[in-house]
């Protein structure tokens, strides 16, 4: 079962339910804005993403900021 208030996921989960009710389906909702989905175990997928090293940022930010410098020069 999925938990979730999370409006974003609550639509993703309601929109597959619609397309494969015999995989996924709403077993209940509150008034506080939480739904319970019943999905198969193998139609879900968890995806953990670290933090962004701070060496990675910091490049990030350079390359937005020359883009910005080189951008600005040409017009």
């Amino acid at each position: 079962s999925v938990y979730t208030f999370n409006q974003g996921l609550q639509k993703r989960l309601k929109n597959f339910a619609e397309r494969y009710p015999e995989c996924c389906y709403l077993s209940n909702s509150t008034k506080e804005g939480s739904e319970t989905y019943i999905i198969q175990k193998g139609r879900l997928s968890l995806n953990l993403r670290p933090p962004y090293a701070k060496e990675r940022i910091q490049k990030a930010l350079e390359t937005i900021q020359m883009a910005r410098e080189e951008k600005s020069k040409g017009s």
